[in-house]
């Protein structure tokens, strides 16, 4: 890692601490666990907004019950008749489909952002079958790729600019060096939008060219497939910048946070609880609000799924992570980069491999640790991943 990552105490977000699965096949309650499980889960993200508002609903009732005279209540009994009567035409049914449009838009962009990030697997792996030199030519590309990269994460992510401030910091780490910084600053100086992510594609480019005319690019074709696939790696940086651009509109949002809790409010009052004589038709005098507690979590829940998936590249994030947010590590993606670009620069196919048949003899030795997973230990088949298990 990085002295600079070292240094800030960067640590890459525990994605598999937090994957939810089932308990292994011998395990019972194997769903009710799941579902109880806090890190990362419903509850944890919509207790606080439950306890607020069951706050409220006792507080009211026991207002209704104890501080208020009887035409009061009276009063009280006509307002939440009322309140029942408008967000009946507002139901759980009809809220619902007006939500899930919303996260369903949100969810979409979130999981487009993911794909969006660019991995140096094609690119490297181009080069290598490409070029022809001792490598420098695709040491060099794969490094301003990755430079790319890191500077299109430090306009779009306050995590990664609290990593890498500067140019300076950039460097110290291998980045890039004294004198493609110095570069670097004068064409950025130049610009007049302050837009210079896209520069070390232009060097790229403009090694591939001198590669080409050298001979260490074999064919017009291979340069043409190199410069399709650097211009593809360009396009992915070029649209995490478009997504950080263009972001949920704001009324949509709004829209949607405003008719959730609103709606939630007026069932403070209509369905607060009745002390006068009952009639048919009445609601049930409960203490505690079973059915309107699980719509609340039911739909707060949903809004809460848009609300995690706003911001995945980190702009509103600093140094620390919180592994139950869907905030994407984009330092981790750089590292990642950095070590497999390295792998496929540094280390190609065994040359001394032996020719022939590439497969072993037939059958496939099973190791211990196989076969405990492909059996019960008892010589049956396993029921992993079958509804067996589930039940």
């Amino acid at each position: 890692m990085p002295d600079r990552l070292v240094e800030v105490g960067y640590q890459p977000s525990p994605y598999r601490s937090v994957r939810y699965a089932l308990p292994e096949k011998r395990a019972r309650c194997a769903m009710l666990r799941m579902l109880l499980s806090w890190r990362a889960s419903l509850w944890k993200a919509v207790w606080r907004e439950l306890a607020v508002w069951l706050f409220l609903y006792f507080a009211l009732s026991l207002a209704y019950r104890v501080a208020m005279t009887e035409d009061q209540r009276h009063v009280f009994n006509r307002i939440c008749s009322y309140s029942i009567y408008y967000t009946s035409a507002f139901n759980f049914g009809s809220l619902s489909l007006f939500l899930g449009f919303y996260v369903s838009y949100v969810s979409t962009r979130w999981w487009q952002m993911y794909t969006t990030l660019p991995y140096i697997d094609t690119m490297a792996n181009a080069l290598k079958a490409c070029t022809a030199d001792d490598g420098a030519t695709t040491k060099r590309v794969i490094k301003y790729c990755q430079l790319c990269y890191l500077v299109t994460c430090r306009s779009v992510s306050r995590h990664a600019r609290a990593l890498y401030p500067r140019l300076e910091d950039c460097a110290r780490d291998g980045w890039l060096d004294a004198a493609d910084r110095d570069a670097f600053e004068a064409v950025s100086r130049e610009l007049p939008h302050g837009s210079a992510w896209w520069i070390p594609i232009m060097w790229s480019a403009s090694l591939l060219k001198d590669a080409r005319a050298s001979g260490a690019v074999a064919s017009d074709q291979a340069l043409t497939f190199l410069t399709r696939e650097l211009l593809n790696f360009r396009s992915q940086c070029g649209r995490m910048l478009d997504f950080d651009m263009i972001g949920v509109p704001l009324l949509y949002t709004q829209v949607v946070t405003v008719a959730c809790y609103s709606y939630f409010v007026f069932c403070l009052v209509g369905r607060a609880q009745y002390t006068r004589p009952r009639q048919l038709g009445d609601p049930i005098d409960l203490y505690f609000p079973f059915f309107s507690a699980v719509e609340f979590v039911l739909i707060i829940g949903w809004l809460k799924v848009a609300s995690k998936m706003l911001d995945p590249y980190g702009q509103r994030c600093l140094l620390t992570f919180d592994a139950t947010d869907a905030t994407f590590d984009l330092i981790w993606v750089l590292m990642r980069n950095r070590e497999v670009g390295d792998a496929i620069v540094n280390f190609g196919h065994p040359k001394a491999a032996p020719r022939g048949d590439p497969w072993p003899p037939a059958g496939f030795a099973r190791t211990p640790e196989a076969e405990a997973v492909l059996c019960d230990g008892e010589g049956t088949p396993a029921r992993r991943g079958s509804p067996l298990m589930v039940v």
